[in-house]
């Protein structure tokens, strides 16, 4: 192993993780010529990881290993209007639970922190949730592993609901220990700092377990995770959107709309706190979490999400290891 690994390959590696683009190298790259079933992805964790490094004479600074984000190996909020995922489509998603029941979404951002909604944790203590990783159906056994891994600590922006509810809706979770990544576990992307305000019109994906349709009109919650397809709507377009249905919401910086103006399609209650993904190229990238919204799928109001790109600064001042 460590003379199939030249010096130039040591050194372009090093040169590119000083670089942002980072969170885009996969290891197999790095070890290219190297003995394939070493370097098996799906049998990795961390530690192998930081062990075939030191094995190879690469710097100790290395210790800190980056893994490619955003990656869906498998392939083959209810959301309303939509359509069961595939098992192992979104391993990003999972459910946080609360008394043993599926109460919000998250996304995995690194092996001990999931990021959601400031609402979904503010009331309770960290300590009576747990993270189901992994998940699909939530009233049945998976065909594979999943992991029910305790809540460390809650981090909820200082500034959540100021000057009003849902404002600064966002939350990180830190874990008791480390989520084993697998084909159905596996870290999404933070969206890069310029990518803000570049989102209108692009299709983006919104996932979970919540109701397939309002609870007063006979909706029932979903028990196959869930997505639906939407774009994202022009910040003044959404307000005036929502003026036109008569609902005189004010939005601030750090939220963003996705949806129809006829409505049908939308997140629900029970989605809160789960990701609105951006796919490009395969790589899938959180762009906002499902954060407030008035009625389900209502035609003028679409639904409200956090835009995760302005809290991008926020969420790496705690979580250092994306």
């Amino acid at each position: 192993m460590r003379d199939a690994v030249s010096k130039s390959v040591q050194d372009g590696f090093l040169r590119r993780l000083s670089k942002e683009s980072t969170r885009h190298i996969d290891i197999l790259d790095l070890l290219l010529n190297s003995n394939k079933e070493m370097v098996d992805m799906k049998k990795l964790d961390l530690e192998d990881m930081r062990q075939k490094l030191c094995a190879v004479n690469w710097k100790t600074e290395l210790v800190a290993v980056h893994i490619s984000c955003g990656k869906q190996m498998v392939r083959s909020g209810r959301i309303v209007g939509g359509e069961d995922a595939h098992d192992g489509e979104f391993p990003s998603l999972v459910s946080i639970r609360l008394s043993g029941q599926h109460f919000c979404g998250g996304t995995i951002l690194a092996s001990r922190w999931v990021l959601t909604a400031g609402h979904c944790v503010s009331k309770y203590s960290a300590s009576r949730f747990v993270v189901r990783v992994g998940e699909y159906r939530l009233s049945q056994d998976e065909d594979h592993p999943t992991q029910d891994i305790p809540v460390k600590q809650k981090i909820i922006h200082p500034r959540y609901s100021e000057p009003k509810r849902y404002f600064n809706d966002i939350a990180l979770l830190e874990l008791t220990e480390d989520i084993k990544f697998n084909d159905y576990a596996w870290p999404a992307c933070l969206p890069l700092p310029e990518e803000s305000s570049s989102y209108k019109d692009q299709q983006v994906t919104v996932t979970g377990w919540g109701w397939l349709n309002e609870p007063d009109k006979g909706g029932k919650r979903a028990d196959t995770l869930q997505k639906v397809h939407v774009p994202v709507i022009d910040y003044k377009e959404c307000q005036n959107m929502y003026h036109t249905a008569g609902k005189m919401v004010i939005f601030q910086s750090g939220q963003m709309c996705a949806g129809y103006k006829e409505g049908k399609k939308d997140s629900c209650q029970g989605d809160s706190g789960s990701p609105l993904y951006m796919n490009k190229n395969n790589i899938f990238t959180v762009v906002g979490v499902v954060s407030a919204g008035i009625g389900c799928g209502r035609e003028y109001l679409p639904g409200l999400y956090t835009e995760v790109v302005f809290y991008r600064s926020w969420i790496l001042e705690h979580v250092d290891n994306i």
